[in-house]
């Protein structure tokens, strides 16, 4: 039987997606990848220790300036908030907010990425997230 971590992802809750058309020309004069800006913004609640939860957000912002829009032809911001149980009897309560601003973050970039993806490809536009290095600590 496998070991379950003990912290585990209970809900995901989406606060916003939004992508919006401002420039059809930009984007019709655009063959394959683009010169995207993509920004990322994390930030995680307090640990509840009655409920034993936290919540780590994740925003994810493509051309969020007006210029950067007009130049690629869209902007578009995803906000998700992953609502994390922590067993508290196998981990560390003074890790948790490590955790939650480091780990938690890569678990939800998946769920950010789909949104993504399937937005952009909804509205015609080419657009996948880059791969993002996660820091290793040592050997497995």
């Amino acid at each position: 039987m496998e070991k379950i971590h003990p912290i585990q992802l209970e809900k995901i809750i989406v606060k916003e997606l939004s992508l919006k058309l401002v420039n059809n020309s930009a984007l019709a004069s655009k063959s394959g990848k683009g010169s995207q800006h993509i920004t990322y913004r994390v930030g995680a609640s307090d640990f509840d220790e009655e409920k034993e939860l936290f919540s780590t957000g994740f925003i994810c912002e493509i051309n969020p300036t007006e210029e950067e829009a007009l130049a690629e032809g869209f902007n578009l911001k995803i906000e998700i908030i992953g609502v994390f149980s922590v067993d508290t009897d196998n981990f560390k309560v003074t890790s948790v907010e490590h955790f939650a601003l480091h780990n938690a973050p890569v678990i939800l970039l998946p769920y950010v990425r789909e949104h993504v993806f399937t937005l952009t490809s909804r509205a015609g536009i080419d657009c996948l997230l880059p791969l993002v290095e996660v820091p290793v600590f040592g050997k497995i």
